[in-house]
Order: C-alpha cells, then structure tokens, then sequence
C-alpha cells in the first residue's frame, strides 16, 4: 500500500522485481535455516558463513550491471 500511495504522488522508477527477488532470497535463508539444524559450533559457524558468502555472491551476480554502471 505504502508504495502504491507514495508511487501515485512520487513516481520513482524503484526496480520491484529486484527487490521482490532479494526478499524471497533472504526468505529462502530463514526457512532453511529454521529446518535444518546443525549442531556443534565449528561447523553452525562455517556454515552460517557459507550461507552469508552464497547469498551475498548471488546478490552481486543479481546486480551486476547496477555495480559496473555505478564504477
């Protein structure tokens, strides 16, 4: 709704679909995380870590073309 509104008296051309994608990704990361547990603290680190370094690789191929044309 609060874009809807804003959108009607501001219009700025925000990117929905991208946003909407990082959502569902970081959505994606929190499901999985509730479902599958690990126990240990060695290996919950390394694999937090390993999920951190995946969605943020993603979130760079996502939007690349953002960072080359903002260099």
């Amino acid at each position: 709704f609060s874009y809807y509104w804003g959108h009607k008296f501001y219009p700025i051309p925000y990117k929905i679909w991208n946003a909407l994608l990082h959502i569902g990704l970081a959505l994606g990361i929190i499901i999985s995380s509730h479902y599958f547990k690990v126990e240990g603290f060695w290996t919950n680190l390394s694999l937090k870590f390993s999920v951190i370094s995946l969605y943020l690789g993603l979130i760079f191929i996502i939007e690349k073309p953002a960072f080359k044309k903002s260099l």
